[in-house]
């Protein structure tokens, strides 16, 4: 099961290179459980983006704590990414991974993990969502602008505000682009 899901790898013969070993990708191994789970008990996306307010919303509070500048560095060229991304596809994998990152700055060794997980559970799910807008660019755009507000917090220190202001903000992006009542169901 372990190798199923990617966490180790099952080698077989003798010496030093044969055995069960952590795959180099184990983080992944929760990823696909996640999603694995969340597809098998049809866990609604509005379930999912509930557990995603609090786990970005303690990831904004304590990365305004405790980021690194080159971390900081790093959700800004994020950022700057998404204003010019050109598909929903390359808009997503930005907003991943600011998602991801700020979950890394936080210092919590779980969090990150945990972030990407979600954010590849709903992954197909905002990407359809994203089809189905008018306009995604303009979404992309009021995105970058969020994540603008969210980083300026968390530069700043001042973690009540980088909280509330993510929270608020992956409410928002939810209702938005995701609309609870619209939202697809998971595949039968």
């Amino acid at each position: 099961m372990l190798e199923m899901f990617g966490v180790i790898v099952a080698r077989r013969g003798t010496g030093p290179d044969a055995g069960s070993i952590v795959a180099a990708s184990a983080e992944r191994g929760l990823q696909k459980a996640l999603l694995l789970h969340a597809g098998l008990l049809r866990i609604p996306a509005a379930d999912l983006a509930e557990v995603r307010v609090l786990l970005d919303e303690q990831a904004a509070t304590t990365a305004a704590q405790r980021a690194e500048a080159g971390l900081i560095a790093r959700l800004h060229e994020i950022i700057d990414g998404m204003r010019v991304a050109q598909t929903i596809g390359e808009l997503s994998a930005a907003d991943a991974e600011f998602h991801v990152e700020l979950a890394l700055a936080s210092g919590n060794a779980l969090l990150p993990a945990l972030m990407e997980a979600l954010c590849e559970t709903m992954r197909r799910l905002q990407a359809e969502a994203f089809e189905r807008l008018p306009d995604w660019q303009a979404e992309r755009d009021l995105l970058a602008v969020e994540h603008d507000a969210i980083l300026a917090s968390v530069e700043s220190g001042d973690s009540a505000a980088a909280g509330i202001a993510m929270r608020d903000h992956v409410m928002r992006s939810y209702r938005r682009v995701m609309d609870p009542p619209r939202a697809p169901a998971w595949p039968r």
